[in-house]
């Protein structure tokens, strides 16, 4: 339980605090380049609850964009996806 407040509370984070600082404002190169690196980091550090929450919160993150960034979070969702299945699997 604690793992998937946790998880949730990762989106929360990103979201709320995107929306707070920066509101309307398309994310910049640097932006994208850390959240893939972040959350590919965090599939392979993490279990697999909180891995599983982690390619929760890049989908509900994906849903909600449009254009290229929306195509690059469907990217980062399928790649930490596929991390978290190999560990599930593999390990």
């Amino acid at each position: 339980m604690a793992k998937t407040f946790a998880g949730i509370g990762v989106l929360d984070l990103l979201h709320n605090g995107s929306v707070a600082l920066y509101p309307g404002v398309a994310p910049n190169t640097l932006v994208k380049a850390l959240t893939g690196v972040g959350f590919g980091l965090g599939a392979l550090a993490s279990d697999g609850i909180m891995g599983f929450c982690l390619v929760y919160d890049l989908f509900s993150l994906y849903l909600g964009q449009q254009g290229d960034w929306k195509m690059l979070l469907r990217a980062y969702t399928l790649g930490a996806a596929g991390i978290v299945g190999y560990r599930g699997f593999y390990t």
